[in-house]
């Protein structure tokens, strides 16, 4: 079996330290060439959001048009390598 065939379904979870609470599991679903996909599931007290979603986020909040955070399934997004 390959490398790239045994990282395949790997998952990492993410916690605060000295806590037994998952905050986000990330599981690397495929990975071609260059491209990796991964899949993002998150608990029900954390946000996950793209660097360009926080950032446009935080451009909101320190103008004043901050909106709520949303909440929703897990989610699925190809990163590049």
């Amino acid at each position: 079996m390959s490398e790239i065939a045994l990282l395949k379904n790997k998952e990492i979870v993410v916690s605060r330290t000295g806590s037994s609470e998952q905050l986000v599991k990330i599981k690397l679903v495929d990975l071609e060439r260059d491209k990796a996909t991964l899949e993002f599931s998150n608990g029900s007290r954390v946000s996950i959001h793209t660097s360009e979603e926080w950032d446009q986020m935080q451009a909101d909040r320190r103008s004043g048009k901050s909106q709520p955070a949303r909440e929703g399934p897990s989610q699925q997004a190809p990163y590049m390598n």
